[in-house]
C-alpha cells in the first residue's frame, strides 16, 4: 500500500519490493470511478533489478495525488 497525502503527484517513483514479478493494482483511490482524475500505472507495473530500501528489486511508480494505491504481485 503506497498512499500521497499531498496535492503532489510522484511520477517514477521508486519503491523497493521483495521479489521479481509483475505487480497488479488492485486500488487506485485516484481512478475514474471513484471521481478521480484516472492517474495510476495502467493496472499493472514491472518489478526492476534495481536495489532500493533494502530489497533487490523495485518498482517504479506513478503516484497520484491524494490518493492511495494497493498492489499485490501476481
Amino acid at each position: 500500500v503506497i498512499c500521497n497525502f499531498t496535492p503532489q503527484p510522484h511520477s517514477h517513483y521508486r519503491i523497493g519490493v521483495p521479489e521479481h514479478g509483475f505487480y497488479t493494482e488492485l486500488f487506485n483511490s485516484d481512478a475514474r470511478k471513484y471521481g478521480g482524475s484516472n492517474m495510476g500505472n495502467l493496472g499493472e507495473v514491472q518489478s526492476e533489478p534495481v536495489a532500493f530500501h533494502g530489497f533487490g528489486q523495485s518498482l517504479r511508480l506513478v503516484i497520484p495525488p491524494l490518493s492511495c494505491l494497493m498492489l499485490k504481485r501476481r
